[in-house]
């Protein structure tokens, strides 16, 4: 999973041959993309990671940066605790990434918002907080993809998110009225003198 030029290599499955024994391959099942898959014959490119469903406590680890060819990741269903570790940004061939129902706490690091094969995501269930990174590439999700996280806001949840531009106060009608007569009262004495001065000529 550390090598992620794998793809370069030819087609092969996990196992091992002997002359004896025969050829013995490899089977799993795993959650792929939020489906379970059953795989009768393992390929050597098929790099993926699914621990879901266990009591593992803790933060990610930051070992998984290193692994480059890694294309799914799922540590749903776990105690996770702590941030989501911003070095997943490192994984340019993720795919699909499930941190659903776990501990996690904080804002969703803008590193994911950079891997652009990620057509699966779930950070549902968890403690993050902020706003939902405001990318087209995090638009394709869907609420579900966000929900059970009171502290998370985004269009995704019909939530607004706020931002931090300062915006100007409203006029209060006491401001309102020293306007209109430090500049109105100039407007109409105007009128008035131009008015009575036109009338007097006519006259």
């Amino acid at each position: 999973m550390r090598n992620a030029n794998e793809g370069k290599s030819s087609l092969r499955y996990m196992g091992y041959g002997n002359g004896s024994m025969g050829i013995y391959q490899d089977s799993i099942e795993v959650i792929m993309k939020g489906l379970d898959t059953y795989l009768e014959k393992i390929l050597i490119v098929f790099t993926t990671i699914d621990v879901s469903n266990n009591v593992f406590e803790g933060k990610i680890p930051q070992v998984i940066r290193e692994l480059g060819a890694l294309k799914g990741l799922n540590f749903s269903h776990n105690q996770l605790s702590d941030a989501i570790a911003s070095s997943i940004g490192n994984l340019r061939k993720l795919e699909s990434l499930d941190l659903s129902s776990n501990k996690l706490i904080g804002k969703i690091p803008p590193q994911l918002a950079s891997l652009d094969l990620l057509g699966y995501l779930n950070l549902s269930h968890n403690e993050l907080e902020g706003c939902i990174p405001m990318v087209p590439h995090f638009e394709t999700f869907s609420n579900d993809s966000f929900k059970g996280n009171k502290g998370l806001r985004g269009f995704q949840l019909d939530i607004p998110c706020i931002t931090h531009e300062k915006s100007q106060p409203p006029l209060s009608s006491s401001s309102s009225e020293a306007e209109f007569f430090e500049f109105g009262w100039k407007h109409i004495l105007l009128g008035h003198v131009c008015g009575a001065s036109f009338g007097v000529s006519t006259f």
